[in-house]
């Protein structure tokens, strides 16, 4: 057990000194927000104040555009949300990481989400990560190059490897 806990520790610190590292979150926070709520530019720049832990209310439309999507969220502990994003972005991840909804790291395959409604997971310190699809289906893309289909649902799912 004391070797787990080093190697979570040493894992930690590692992640913490990279640029852009995932926060490490212990296996009992999988899942649970984090203290830092999602702020978006817009949010920033028209003064708007951002709670810790604010998720929006279950059932909000969220963002103005001409373009509209589903956008589901399963917590790990089975908790469930359902927004509808209003949007003129042309990619989900660009309408979602607008709003604040998400955030990752930059990557070779693009935008590798670690964070949504404030929830971070960290597969390499718990096994757990966001799995994206499309409509009911695994999203073929990454969610920085999947297009806005208007009506479609795209979701987020805590997910155990």
């Amino acid at each position: 057990r004391n070797h787990e806990h080093r190697s979570r520790r040493q894992l930690g610190q590692a992640l913490q000194r990279g640029a852009g590292a995932r926060s490490f979150q212990p296996a009992h926070r999988i899942g649970t927000p984090s203290t830092e709520a999602p702020t978006s530019e817009a949010a920033l720049s028209t003064g708007e104040a951002t709670e810790p832990n604010a998720i929006p209310a279950d059932g909000s439309e969220l963002g103005e555009g001409q373009h509209s999507f589903t956008f589901q969220v399963q917590m790990a502990d089975g908790t469930a949300y359902h927004y509808t994003v209003h949007t003129d972005e042309e990619t989900v991840g660009a309408a979602l990481v607008d709003l604040g909804l998400i955030e990752g790291e930059e990557g070779s395959y693009g935008l590798y989400v670690t964070t949504v409604l404030g929830t971070t997971l960290d597969y390499d310190a718990d096994g757990y990560w966001w799995a994206l699809s499309e409509n009911g289906t695994d999203a073929s893309v990454g969610v920085d190059s999947l297009p806005v289909n208007d009506g479609s649902t795209y979701a987020f799912t805590a997910t155990k490897a």
